[in-house]
């Protein structure tokens, strides 16, 4: 009984580990896509303020 407790306890670990790993890419890739986003929208704040609107037309 014990000797099934072991294995029931290491695979739920390795379940646990498991979808541990998979959120972390996640997020990771998440966060990664969330920060390119703010920059590339910060950047295109940042040009449109160079540009004068009377050489716009």
């Amino acid at each position: 009984m014990a000797v099934y407790e072991k294995k029931l306890d290491l695979t739920e670990k390795l379940i646990v580990k498991f979808f541990d790993i998979i959120e972390r890419t996640i997020l990771k890739r998440f966060m990664f896509k969330l920060t390119i986003n703010l920059l590339n929208r910060i950047h295109l704040y940042y040009i449109t303020s160079l540009i004068d609107p009377e050489m716009m037309g």
